[in-house]
């Protein structure tokens, strides 16, 4: 299909993809792991087994496979998960870039939006920007790119607050958009979409340090073994579901115990946020996002308790609903406007 945006959020955890068909904007995700592919799969083998959802992406000769299923094909050695400050700058990266765009069903595309964490968008914007000079293949399809235009990521979340609550963002109203990653969290104080870099922020400190002060509090007590993904305490947090760790099944309740213990591994990052943000009087509201906005969300309230604190629906996937949307409103400007 031809979109003419094209809205991607490749997170550390998962990778999050919009478009616009008619006038309904969809979304979907692939999970952030690009390992290195099998050279055989033994699900398409063995009869009553079913082919993982997946596809195999060649970076610079190297093949990788991504997609939905894409946790059957890791291992301990090779997760396929990268989680250093230069992600954007690996092959992993790309690939799982091209595993969204092929997942969103994209052929071709005119703008493509794409997020970077505050502290590192200086540094690689401009590489994130050259990386579709030329058409590209991807599994079975040629997909093309016309142009990249890079945002920092809790932009995205402004971008989607103001269209679903139909909010005039004029320079007179100052928010703290605060966008809690797998790995960073960002935030954004801005007045409109001017943003007031003195501010603004974003350090490594997300959902993944959250989950690993857990790991540790389990494996203490009971089997001093190690977690190799942290992101099954995720989903059992989430879902509410039986954690199964070696022997033992640990219930929803202890998790959620564990989890109040690992409350000063995040009143570390909101201790700067308030630091940085400065007097927060001028603040109209403070929105949460990020696929970690719920693991904040208490200590947000209690440190900020004077603000109205908002939390976005469905948080993990507002950033690439709002890349969307910037493309869209960039595209009117131009139209409008000539260039």
């Amino acid at each position: 299909m031809n979109f003419d945006n094209v809205g991607i959020d490749v997170g550390f955890g998962h990778t999050k993809w919009a478009v616009r068909l008619e006038d309904e904007i969809v979304t979907g995700s692939i999970p952030s792991l690009a390992p290195t592919a099998s050279a055989k799969t033994v699900s398409t083998d063995v009869p009553h087994f079913t082919k993982r959802k997946t596809i195999h992406i060649t970076v610079d000769g190297n093949i990788f496979e991504v997609g939905k299923d894409v946790k059957l094909a890791t291992s301990s050695t090779n997760t396929g998960r990268s989680l250093e400050d230069g992600f954007p700058l690996t092959k992993n990266y790309m690939a799982l870039l091209m595993g969204a765009l092929y997942d969103a069903g994209a052929d071709h595309v005119k703008t493509l939006v794409l997020g970077l964490p505050v502290h590192t968008i200086q540094k690689y914007a401009d590489h994130l920007k050259s990386i579709f000079s030329h058409p590209l293949q991807v599994a079975d399809r040629i997909i093309s790119v016309d142009k990249i235009i890079v945002v920092p990521q809790p932009v995205g979340s402004l971008a989607t607050y103001a269209t679903q609550n139909n909010v005039s963002m004029s320079e007179q109203h100052t928010r703290l958009i605060i966008d809690v990653g797998y790995v960073t969290t960002d935030w954004v104080v801005a007045s409109g979409f001017a943003m007031a870099d003195s501010r603004s922020g974003g350090r490594v400190g997300g959902v993944s340090h959250i989950l690993k002060n857990i790991a540790e509090q389990i494996s203490a007590k009971y089997a001093n073994g190690k977690i190799e993904r942290f992101e099954r305490i995720d989903e059992s947090l989430v879902t509410k579901q039986t954690f199964q760790y070696f022997r033992h099944q640990i219930g929803h309740q202890e998790l959620q115990s564990m989890l109040l213990q690992a409350s000063p591994v995040i009143e570390e990052t909101i201790k700067e946020i308030k630091i940085r943000a400065g007097e927060v009087d001028d603040l109209s509201e403070i929105i949460l996002t990020g696929g970690g906005a719920t693991y904040y969300e208490p200590l947000v309230r209690q440190y900020f308790d004077l603000n109205r604190v908002e939390v976005l629906s469905n948080p993990s996937l507002t950033n690439a609903i709002g890349f969307l949307l910037v493309g869209e409103k960039m595209m009117r400007r131009a139209n409008t406007y000539g260039h």
